[in-house]
């Protein structure tokens, strides 16, 4: 299951987005300034609050991934129908017009 998501071509393509990484980058540094200040305010806020951005983390990597594959399905159905869609009309097409090509 996990392969599926965080599968190493599927993470290398999310990943390789400049504005992914900018993104990512800007939300580690506020995640680990949070930390920080949950741990000098008390160890056990400190441990909550790592515990819920690591969750949060792990879902939005599983959202990410998911929305990834679904948009490529969604690439490869419609190259499918624009193929059969052009098949269909060159089939359809008059043998002459055919031959002036």
């Amino acid at each position: 299951m996990f392969e599926r998501w965080f599968g190493r071509e599927s993470v290398r393509r999310l990943l390789g987005s400049r504005v992914f990484q900018l993104t990512l980058a800007y939300v580690m540094l506020m995640s680990l300034v949070t930390v920080i200040v949950g741990f000098a305010f008390n160890w056990r806020v400190g441990l909550i609050i790592l515990a819920f951005i690591l969750l949060c983390l792990l879902v939005a990597l599983a959202l990410l991934q998911r929305l990834a594959l679904s948009t490529e399905a969604y690439v490869n159905d419609l190259a499918y129908q624009v193929r059969q869609g052009q098949e269909e009309a060159l089939f359809e097409m008059p043998i002459g017009m055919i031959f002036a090509r």
